[in-house]
């Protein structure tokens, strides 16, 4: 798996194995703890939010922060 995105001064097989160490630290029970406590935090505030709400994510990796937090929301 690749993303463009990503700066393209390290060759593909670095890349790809920074984004598989990424997927599975995602994984890590604590990691996942921190990101369901941080929905929480966000789900107890839902009212005090504008809708459409936007969001931005600076710095997410592969993006598992957002992909989680759409499933959440959904």
């Amino acid at each position: 798996m690749a993303f463009n995105a990503l700066n393209n001064s390290q060759d593909q097989q670095t890349i790809d194995r920074i984004i598989t160490r990424l997927e599975k630290r995602a994984q890590i029970p604590t990691f996942k703890k921190l990101r369901e406590d941080y929905f929480n935090v966000l789900a107890s505030m839902k009212g005090q939010f504008a809708f459409p709400v936007r969001v931005l994510e600076i710095g997410c990796g592969t993006a598992i922060i957002l992909r989680e937090f759409k499933r959440y929301i959904s």
